[in-house]
């Protein structure tokens, strides 16, 4: 039983960690969510969602290279994890790596086919590369799911 309360403990302080993260990340502080991020993966190295979400800190922080490492990671740990592969994605778009980001968002779009924020960033990709249609169709879906900035994107390129 010693080994699976080692576990149980460790998983518990890297959800402590990463409820203090989420919190930065809601105020904006994206370095000391790292600081947390970090510190829930030396608790539980197989934490997938902290390695996921420090890849979006890491984002926000221009740091896209670190963001796609830290994703990647999340995948490997978790296959099956849509929002690696949408945070990915992001990163990807941002150092203009559009087919790879692609793959990447239609992936999060087969794990779930309702998550707005895929076919919003999708959709962005996609009039990058030249497809427009196609693109404004993403567009038309993530705003009639509820994103928030669609509407306005579509506005921009119709």
């Amino acid at each position: 039983m010693g080994i699976l309360n080692y576990f149980f403990e460790n998983d518990e302080k890297a959800e402590y960690f990463i409820g203090k993260a989420t919190f930065c990340i809601s105020r904006l502080d994206f370095k000391t969510a790292i600081n947390f991020y970090n510190k829930a993966i030396k608790a539980n190295p197989n934490s997938y969602r902290a390695y996921g979400f420090r890849g979006l800190a890491k984002t926000y922080l221009d740091d896209y290279q670190g963001a796609i490492l830290d994703c990647t990671k999340a995948i490997q740990l978790n296959p099956h994890y849509k929002d690696a592969f949408i945070f990915r994605g992001d990163a990807k778009k941002a150092t203009n790596d559009l087919s790879g980001a692609l793959v990447d968002l239609n992936k999060a779009i087969a794990i779930d086919p309702d998550d707005k924020e895929a076919y919003y960033l999708r959709g962005l990709v996609l009039i990058k590369l030249g497809e427009k249609e196609k693109g404004l169709e993403d567009l038309i879906i993530a705003r009639d799911k509820g994103h928030s900035l669609a509407k306005f994107k579509i506005e921009n390129y119709q």
